[in-house]
């Protein structure tokens, strides 16, 4: 009987772990994709970079600064995204909810293919989800090495 109490104590403390660090993991992955989106965007006027909005359980529309075409240079607007991002997972109520990452610029999708000068070889979407993936992947791997 004493065995069962245990168990049912570890199961309990196991589960109470597992939130935390899915929620830390969920945080962490978040700033990682936000960050490499910012500075992996092509800058020209630092509109696109700054372009980058992050929302928890639904989606933000806008650009975060006051003046919708101009940012006030392009390191602070791309300083805004990333700021903004961890605004965002702050929040204690993340579990369960859908993390949105997004650019509500036209141009972004020419962006990524490539079109721009200061990057025409595109694809830097794509390579800020792989780095989220590997992320969760690393966290993954050390979960199962836990002592619990």
């Amino acid at each position: 009987m004493a065995d069962l109490i245990g168990w049912g104590a570890k199961l309990k403390y196991m589960s109470r772990s597992i939130d935390g660090r899915t929620h830390r993991l969920l945080r962490e992955v978040t700033i990682a994709v936000v960050e490499e989106l910012v500075y992996a965007t092509p800058v020209l006027t630092g509109r696109a970079r700054s372009s980058w909005r992050t929302g928890i359980g639904r989606q933000r529309v806008g650009v975060p600064y006051k003046q919708p075409n101009k940012p006030p240079s392009p390191a602070a607007g791309a300083q805004r995204s990333i700021d903004e991002a961890h605004e965002a997972v702050k929040q204690r109520t993340i579990g369960g909810k859908s993390v949105f990452i997004s650019s509500n610029l036209s141009y972004m999708g020419d962006l990524d293919k490539g079109t721009s000068s200061q990057q025409p070889v595109g694809g830097f979407i794509g390579r800020a989800v792989m780095t989220g993936r590997s992320k969760i992947k690393e966290e993954m791997a050390n979960f199962w090495k836990a002592d619990y």
